[in-house]
């Protein structure tokens, strides 16, 4: 019998608290994360770097909450994808759909910034 191991990406909506392992995870990965962040830090006009690297997720508003949400989820899902851990399917609540649907490629990482910054 042969077991095929199937992995799923699902992404956190609005509103769900960092569990805490951001920091470590990031700094394992910050060459391929940082770029991701210090783009939406653009479009939210706060440094999202400085968040993960201080922990200081609690300060944000909802707005960019929510902004950091998607890209932290992005990021770390390309890490994933650059290890060659490729999803079978992709999964979002509320927010997270945003996540999923740049991650499979329906559109571009920044189209996802620009829709979640304009509150859309």
């Amino acid at each position: 019998m042969t077991t095929e191991v199937k992995t799923a990406f699902a992404f956190p909506g609005a509103g769900v608290d960092p569990c805490g392992y951001e920091k470590p995870f990031y700094k394992r990965y910050e060459s391929l994360m940082r770029p991701y962040l210090t783009k939406a830090s653009e479009f939210a006009l706060y440094d999202f770097v400085a968040s993960v690297e201080n922990n200081s997720f609690h300060d944000l508003d909802e707005r960019n909450s929510q902004i950091f949400a998607y890209a932290y989820s992005h990021a770390a899902a390309m890490v994933y994808l650059r290890s060659h851990i490729t999803p079978s399917c992709v999964a979002g609540y509320s927010l997270g759909v945003y996540a999923a649907l740049s991650v499979s490629g329906v559109f571009l990482y920044e189209t996802g910034l620009q829709i979640i910054a304009k509150g859309v």
